[in-house]
């Protein structure tokens, strides 16, 4: 029973380092025929469970793609959920439920990476989710890393 365990163990450390391997190589479709042919080892594995959600996405696959964030989201990281998310939803073209998530991020920019607040602006902008809400988000990110001058220059460019 024990070498059972070490031996899944290693079994889902190798796929993890496979499937980082195919990612990098960007071959897609590689790492979706591994990922679909062992799916036993993806909710074991928060590496393989954003991978598995990623190809979903890459491929299409938009509703398998939003069931699979609704079962993992609490195994990503905040950004990468909120990438995927956001993703997500401007290629299905659920802009209620876009503008649902700039919302929710409005008031929270002192919680949120500035960078991250002037992508969430971009996209503000495209939905007309309102100027002055966008430029809210633009200033707390501004202020949030005001000695940033990626960030700083990044946000002109948005005035322009």
């Amino acid at each position: 029973m024990h070498a059972d365990c070490i031996n899944l163990s290693v079994a889902l450390s190798l796929l993890e380092l496979y499937c980082a391997g195919l990612s990098g190589l960007e071959d897609d479709e590689a790492l979706l025929a591994e990922l679909e042919c062992r799916p036993e080892f993806i909710p074991q594995s928060k590496k393989l469970q954003l991978h598995w959600c990623w190809l979903l996405y890459r491929f299409g696959r938009f509703t398998e793609c939003s069931a699979a964030l609704e079962v993992y989201r609490t195994s990503f990281g905040e950004q990468e959920e909120r990438h995927l998310e956001i993703s997500l939803l401007v290629a299905s073209g659920q802009w209620p439920s876009l503008m649902g998530i700039l919302d929710r991020e409005f008031g929270n920019e002192a919680l949120t990476d500035p960078k991250e607040l002037l992508h969430l602006v971009q996209i503000a902008q495209a939905v007309n989710w309102g100027i002055d809400r966008g430029k809210n988000l633009s200033r707390g990110a501004v202020d949030h890393a005001a000695d940033d001058a990626h960030v700083f220059t990044w946000w002109r460019t948005l005035l322009l």
